[in-house]
C-alpha cells in the first residue's frame, strides 16, 4: 500500500473536516475554517464518522471568515436540515465538495451538543456478523504512515449493512481489521471502489471473514 493510499485513514483519525482548516482569505491558521451564517445563526464545520441524509432545503447561506465578515469571493451557499437534528442547532452541506459538511451552531460548547451529535463522532462497535456494503477509503498501511493499532486496518465507508450499523445514518465509517493471509488480495482495491465484505466480532471490533469483493450495487 502505498502512502498516498494510507492518507484519507489517517487524515480521519486526526479529525480533519472537509471544510478543514482554510487557507488564503478564508483563514490562515490551524483553528480557522470557513463557517456558515443562516437565518442570524453561525455553523462551523465538524468531523464525523456517521453522516445523516440531506433533507428538506433550509436556503441559502452566506460563508464567513475566521472574524465572522461575510466573505464577498464566496457565492452563497445551500444548506439543507440533516435528519434526526433540529435545524437550529445542526445543518448539513452536500455542494459544493469543498463545503460538503455537518455544520454546528457555534456558540454550543462542545459538551452542550446533541447527543445524536456525539454519537455521529463515534465508530460504530460490533454486535453481530454483518455483511457491509459501501466505498473503500484505504487498506491496511504498511508504509508506517498510520498509527500501529491501524495499520492492519481497511477504512471503509458503509452505506448497506445486513446489520444495525447504518440504521438512521446515510454512511457510516468503519474500521474493519485484515488479517494478514488476505492482506494481499487488498492491495490491487483502488481507493472509492465499491466493496461488500463479510466481518464478525472480535470483542467490539470487526476482523474481516473473507476477502472484500466488488460490489454491483
Amino acid at each position: 500500500m502505498t502512502t498516498a493510499r494510507a492518507l484519507p485513514l489517517v487524515a480521519l483519525m486526526l479529525g480533519v473536516g472537509v471544510a478543514g482548516c482554510a487557507e488564503g482569505p478564508q483563514g490562515d491558521g490551524p483553528d480557522c475554517s470557513t463557517r456558515l451564517e443562516h437565518t442570524g445563526t453561525a455553523y462551523r464545520p465538524v468531523s464525523v464518522l456517521r453522516t445523516p441524509s440531506a433533507v428538506a432545503v433550509l436556503g441559502d447561506a452566506a460563508a464567513l471568515d475566521c472574524e465572522g465578515s461575510a466573505l464577498e469571493s464566496s457565492p452563497p451557499v445551500t444548506v439543507r436540515a440533516a435528519a434526526g437534528f433540529d435545524p437550529g442547532t445542526v445543518v448539513i452541506v452536500t455542494e459544493p465538495p469543498e463545503m460538503a459538511s455537518l455544520y454546528v451552531d457555534q456558540s454550543l460548547d462542545v459538551d452542550d451538543w446533541p447527543d445524536r451529535l456525539h454519537l455521529a463522532s463515534d465508530y460504530p462497535r460490533c454486535v453481530a456478523a454483518a455483511r457491509l456494503e459501501g466505498v473503500w477509503e484505504s487498506g491496511p498501511d504498511s508504509s508506517g504512515v498510520a498509527p500501529p493499532d491501524l495499520a492492519d486496518k481497511a477504512h471503509l465507508r458503509v452505506t448497506r449493512s445486513s446489520g444495525p450499523e447504518v440504521d438512521g445514518w446515510a454512511s457510516v465509517e468503519v474500521l474493519v481489521r485484515i488479517p494478514e493471509q488476505l492482506t494481499a488480495t487488498t492491495e490491487a482495491i483502488a481507493t472509492g471502489a465499491p466493496v461488500q465484505l463479510n466481518a464478525r466480532c472480535e470483542g467490539d471490533a470487526y476482523v474481516a471473514t473473507g476477502a472484500p469483493k466488488r460490489s454491483v450495487r
